[in-house]
C-alpha cells in the first residue's frame, strides 16, 4: 500500500477513484490508508520517542527484563503496552542474558578394581524430623572392615564444614586403635562432599572415590547404618530436640560398637572384630 499512495501523489491528476480502479484495489481500502497516515506517522513517532527512552533506560539497568523496564517507565508515568515493550526489546536484542549457572563437571563413579589403596571410610548425611527443630542432619562415618561406627553428629544444616567435623572426628577415633598410613573416603556426589574444603581434607589423610549404592563395595553399607539408626534408635526414642538428639547419639554409637552382633563379623560386635584383628596382626 505505501508503495501505491506514493505512484498515487506523482499523478496529482488523477482522481482518487480512478486511480482505485486503474491499480485494482478497493477505493475504501486506498482512502482510509491515505485520511490514517498522519495519525500512523504520529504514532510511529511516538514509538521511536518510546524507544529513545527504553534505550537509555536498558543501558543503565542492563539486567532489568522487560518487567522490571517496564515498572521503571511507569513510574516516569509513560504509557508504553508491557507487551510492546517485551516485543521491542527483542528486535533490539536489548534483553538481558539469562543466568546460567554454572555446573561442576560430572564426577565419575570408579568401578571398585580402579580405586586407590587406603583403608576405606564410608559417610553420608540422612535426615531426620524433630518435633521442636524441624529438619536435622545426622552425618555417619563407618569403617568399611570392622563395620565400627567412628562418628555419628548432628547437625541442624548439610555443609561441608558440617562433614569435614565429623571426618576429622573419625579418623582421630580410629587412630586411637589402629595405626593407618592411608584412608580411601568414600562417599555420593553431594554438594558437602565434592567442596573444594572438603576434597581438600581428603587428600591430607588419603584419597576420594565417589560411590553408589548399588555398586560392589558401594555406599550400601552406610545406607545400612543410617536405617539401623532410624529404625532401632531414634524412632523408639523420639528426641525432640538437637541437644536430646545427641546425648541420644553418643549412646547409640557405644551399643553399636560394643553390643550390636553383626552376622558379617562372624557374630562379633564391631569392637570385638577390630582388637580381633588387631591381635592377629601383632601376634603374625
Amino acid at each position: 500500500m505505501p508503495e501505491l499512495v506514493a505512484l498515487h501523489r506523482q499523478h496529482p491528476e488523477i482522481s482518487m477513484r480512478r486511480f482505485a480502479s486503474l491499480v485494482g484495489v478497493k477505493y475504501s481500502r486506498l482512502r482510509d490508508y491515505i485520511q490514517g497516515e498522519e495519525q500512523r506517522l504520529k504514532r510511529e513517532k511516538k514509538h521511536q520517542d518510546h524507544g529513545e527512552v527504553v534505550r537509555t533506560l536498558a543501558q543503565q539497568h542492563p539486567t532489568f527484563g522487560y518487567r522490571k523496564l517496564y515498572q521503571a517507565l511507569v513510574a516516569q508515568e509513560m504509557q508504553v503496552g508491557r507487551e510492546w515493550l517485551r516485543g521491542w526489546l527483542r528486535k533490539e536484542k536489548l534483553s538481558p542474558t539469562p543466568h546460567v549457572k554454572r555446573r561442576k563437571p560430572k564426577i565419575e563413579t570408579l568401578p571398585e578394581s580402579k580405586w586407590p589403596e587406603g583403608r576405606r571410610l564410608q559417610i553420608d548425611a540422612t535426615m531426620v524430623k524433630l518435633p521442636k527443630e524441624g529438619k536435622v542432619w545426622i552425618y555417619q562415618v563407618l569403617d568399611v572392615e570392622s563395620r565400627l561406627c567412628l562418628a555419628a553428629e548432628a547437625f541442624p544444616t548439610l555443609s561441608s564444614s558440617n562433614a569435614v567435623l565429623s571426618l576429622k572426628l573419625a579418623v582421630a577415633e580410629l587412630k586411637k586403635h589402629v595405626s593407618v598410613e592411608k584412608f580411601l573416603i568414600q562417599s555420593d556426589a553431594g554438594s558437602d562432599f565434592t567442596s573444594d574444603f572438603f576434597q581438600a581434607v581428603c587428600l591430607e589423610v588419603g584419597e576420594w572415590v565417589r560411590c553408589r549404592t548399588s555398586q560392589k563395595g558401594g555406599m550400601g553399607m552406610l545406607e545400612r547404618l543410617n536405617r539401623t539408626l532410624k529404625y532401632e534408635v531414634i524412632f523408639r526414642n523420639d528426641p525432640q530436640n538437637l541437644s536430646e538428639l545427641k546425648k541420644l547419639l553418643s549412646k547409640y554409637r557405644l551399643w553399636y560398637n560394643t553390643e550390636r552382633l553383626h552376622s558379617a563379623l562372624q557374630y562379633l560386635t564391631p569392637m570385638q572384630f577390630l582388637q580381633k584383628s588387631a591381635k592377629i596382626l601383632v601376634t603374625s
